[in-house]
């Protein structure tokens, strides 16, 4: 999960190494998302996608309707993922061009308490 490195990413004050791991593992999963979103016939045969959702439709009847409505909610749901793996990228490209600009500011606040032990 990229979660756990982008939080170690957030407690570095801008550490490049730990922002670029965490935006490699958050721009794996996003292409893992499009992937199982796509459902491409020969790469992801296992993935109910956009492709398998046209097949089941076209197969017609009312067992092909259901898994094709099912494959939609699959569909739903990945875009989901991906929306949301998206904004934690926006999110971490923001925080690492900040920097550490933020805790020393709250440091200038405060008088030179260090955040660890406010």
């Amino acid at each position: 999960m990229f979660y756990k490195s982008q939080f170690g990413s957030a407690q570095t004050d801008g550490a490049t190494y730990s922002y670029i791991r965490s935006f490699l593992l958050i721009m794996i999963h996003m292409a893992w998302c499009v992937l199982m979103l796509l459902g491409i016939p020969n790469i992801t045969s296992f993935s109910a996608g956009v492709f398998p959702m046209l097949q089941q439709f076209q197969s017609g009847g009312s067992k092909g309707t259901a898994f094709g409505i099912m494959f939609i909610i699959n569909i739903c749901l990945w875009g989901l993922a991906g929306v949301g793996c998206w904004v934690c990228l926006g999110l971490a490209v923001k925080a690492y061009r900040r920097g550490d600009a933020l805790r020393r500011q709250n440091e200038d606040r405060m008088g030179g308490i260090q955040m660890n032990q406010a």
